[in-house]
């Protein structure tokens, strides 16, 4: 597919060891993209011999090793040196998903009109078969944009769906302090309300969201909400907001819905 488009893109992949049983699937999903006019940024947390892994990219590729570091330090290494990285655009993608065929031209094709983009996603099993297509697309019937106060009390935004143009990381906020799970989260929260633009969500491609034990993505178990009101109270003290979620059991957490998965961490 030609896509009119003079932009520099890169997919940036932020890799793990445990992940890597993975690889060979998200390097397959990147080789069958529409579109080849791209290249591939992998920032390294550790894995062995990692070239071996992407050695069979079709596009150019570049690993970053980066220090040893927490799961947040490194994160946000990735995104200092993105800042100095001669693109123009990023899209993010986790290691341990894949992409839809025109994820990289569709995103591209929007990338002319909005700077930062969300993709829809599917769910897969750890075997990559389908499990549930479209998740959020009925969220977003009324209205395709979004902006900071939309992911104050939830989020959809992360380093899977993500991308965005690079001067946008000009507001890149400090380093938190305290280590916090959802680095993305604040991430893009903090750039959205320091710049009060809209973004913008499509479903015309998706991110394949693999669904195993490590993730989080429509969580529905209820011996984890206690888990999930710790890292609402740390995300809401660190972008100033006074509400605390109490430790209790009386909250509830959506049913995964056919086409109206949960947010992350959304309550009743």
């Amino acid at each position: 597919m030609k896509v009119k488009n003079n932009s520099k893109i890169a997919i940036v992949i932020f890799i793990y060891d445990s992940a890597s049983k993975y690889f060979i699937n998200l390097v397959n999903s990147i080789n069958s993209q529409d579109f080849e006019d791209f290249e591939v940024v992998i920032f390294n947390d550790n894995v062995s011999d990692s070239w071996l892994f992407f050695k069979n990219l079709k596009v150019k590729y570049n690993i970053f090793n980066l220090v040893q570091d927490t799961p947040c330090g490194i994160r946000y290494q990735g995104f200092e040196i993105l800042k100095d990285l001669n693109f123009d655009f990023y899209i993010f993608q986790d290691c341990d998903d894949e992409l839809s065929p025109s994820r990289v031209s569709d995103i591209i094709s929007l990338s002319e009109k909005f700077k930062i983009i969300v993709n829809d996603i599917d769910l897969i099993n750890d075997s990559s078969e389908l499990l549930n297509s479209r998740i959020w697309k009925n969220r977003f019937i009324n209205s395709p944009y979004f902006n900071f106060k939309n992911i104050l009390n939830y989020n959809f935004i992360g380093l899977g769906n993500t991308s965005l143009h690079k001067n946008l990381l000009k507001f890149l906020p400090n380093r938190p302090q305290q280590e916090i799970v959802a680095l993305d989260w604040f991430i893009f929260y903090s750039i959205l309300k320091s710049t009060l633009i809209k973004g913008y969500f499509t479903s015309s491609c998706s991110t394949l969201y693999r669904q195993h034990s490590e993730n989080q993505i429509g969580i529905a178990d209820i011996d984890k909400l206690n888990y999930i009101l710790e890292i609402k109270n740390n995300f809401n003290i660190l972008i100033g907001v006074k509400n605390t979620y109490q430790q209790s059991t009386n909250y509830k957490i959506p049913k995964k819905n056919n086409n109206n998965f949960p947010f992350w961490w959304e309550l009743n």
